[in-house]
């Protein structure tokens, strides 16, 4: 929340040039996940963190950083000066993903998200549809432009908090991921959470955050 105190992570641009070291070394490319705790535009953030981050972000082109956000207004504002539009050097390495978790947000956030990819040339983009609120259908057109989307539930052990959480429809989750899967998109479910339902019946696994496999 806007209240709270922002704090930089240690040593994130040291373990980025490891990573970096490591992927020259292997030939394989490295995945990072950028900020899923916090987030990259978030303008009460010290600019300087953001721009020490495009500069390692830039020095690490080994590296295949997804950056996701929900502050998707500012992602304009706050992209590095040497990214100009209608070209991606320097950044092909990098990919945008935005969270959606209701039908309005999916038909104001994905064209915004695909706006962005032809301006700025992104590699690919994503969807994070988590915590999944209710259905969402994604337009064949906004799926012919996606690189991958998550889908899951929310974690959620504060039992005040949990009674007025909206529940995670597992059949609505399976129909965003068969529309993936169909368009060719590739999807990772994550977690079903602490309250999913199945046909309309409370769906429990032993795991409090529904996020083993095995159990689903």
């Amino acid at each position: 929340g806007d209240d709270k105190p922002r704090v930089k992570m240690p040593n994130a641009s040291k373990q980025a040039l490891a990573w970096e070291r490591k992927a020259i070394k292997t030939g394989q490319p490295i995945k990072v996940f950028v900020q899923s705790m916090s987030d990259f535009f978030d303008k009460l953030a010290d600019p300087a963190w953001r721009t020490e981050a495009w500069d390692t972000i830039k020095r690490t082109p080994h590296l295949r950083y997804q950056i996701l956000t929900k502050r998707s207004g500012l992602v304009e504002k706050f992209m590095p000066g040497d990214w100009r539009p209608g070209s991606n050097a320097g950044y092909e390495h990098v990919g945008l993903m935005f969270t959606v978790v209701t039908q309005r947000d999916a038909d104001r956030e994905v064209p915004r998200l695909l706006r962005l990819k032809d301006k700025f040339k992104f590699t690919w983009v994503g969807l994070s549809i988590e915590p999944l609120h209710e259905p969402i259908r994604l337009a064949p057109e906004w799926l012919g432009e996606l690189g991958w989307a998550i889908v899951g539930g929310k974690s959620q052990r504060n039992k005040a908090k949990l009674a007025v959480m909206p529940p995670y429809d597992m059949n609505a989750a399976r129909d965003i991921m068969d529309s993936c899967v169909g368009a060719g998109v590739p999807v990772f479910h994550k977690q079903t959470g602490s309250k999913a339902v199945y046909n309309g019946v409370p769906y429990r696994t032993e795991h409090w955050k529904g996020e083993v496999p095995a159990q689903w």
